[in-house]
């Protein structure tokens, strides 16, 4: 897998918002892998900023800052990996639109075990939600509902966003710590990515310039025990 760089910038070459004379850009991030580029609007930093609030923003002096930026770079290049670890190129469009989306979609609204329904094998009946029937002893929505989740939405718990994030990796790192290791949290990303397909597939159908997705990636959104019986036998009890 080639190097992922993630990079935030003021996109001054957009039209200013103007305040008291004074010129007010939003911030994106551009992204580099696989030779490809791209570029996204940044979720975590969603007003408008002048050209000395985006210095003091990435000059790491504040705390709050610096944990947002690297919250969005490493939810950013984990997406991408995850894109080319499954299909080996780096698609911008389909980056793009997963990203933008990915603050819409919480855990507890995607079929999360979705492939173990679809898996032929009686081995795949892997559960999840309660500790006595994966490898990991794990009830994961102890972990989507926890207090570091809870702070977003109450009814809802995490979203996909903050589970890519550092500050969610590393949560879900602590969570795992008794019984997992570094593949099994590269399994559990795996499984919550290709389950939430689900919800991206009726987003996707609501726009004409992101509904050709479905058709090039069909089996991702249709067949997805392709990618994840694997998985869940990876973490059967």
């Amino acid at each position: 897998m080639g190097k992922i760089t993630v990079k935030h910038y003021l996109n001054t070459n957009l039209k200013p918002y103007i305040i008291n004379g004074e010129n007010y850009y939003s911030i994106y991030v551009l992204i580099r892998a696989n030779r490809q580029n791209t570029k996204v609007k940044s979720k975590c930093f969603e007003e408008y900023y002048t050209e000395s609030d985006f210095e003091e923003i990435i000059s790491n002096e504040n705390t709050d800052d610096n944990k947002r930026l690297k919250d969005e770079i490493t939810a950013l290049e984990l997406i991408a990996e995850l894109l080319l670890d499954m299909f080996g190129k780096f698609d911008t469009v389909l980056y793009s639109a997963i990203f933008q989306h990915f603050t819409n979609i919480f855990i507890s609204d995607i079929d999360i075990e979705r492939g173990v329904v679809h898996c032929n094998h009686d081995t795949a009946n892997v559960n999840l939600y309660d500790e006595r029937k994966n490898r990991l002893g794990i009830g994961i929505d102890k972990f989507i509902f926890g207090e570091y989740s809870m702070g977003e939405n109450h009814s809802k718990g995490m979203d996909l966003f903050t589970w890519f994030s550092k500050t969610g990796q590393s949560e879900l790192v602590e969570f795992l710590s008794e019984n997992a290791n570094d593949e099994d949290l590269k399994t559990l990303n795996k499984i919550v990515f290709i389950s939430s397909f689900d919800k991206l597939d009726w987003i996707f159908k609501g726009s004409k310039k992101l509904e050709p997705l479905i058709d090039k990636y069909d089996r991702l959104f249709t067949e997805p025990s392709f990618y994840l019986e694997s998985l869940y036998l990876s973490l059967k009890k």
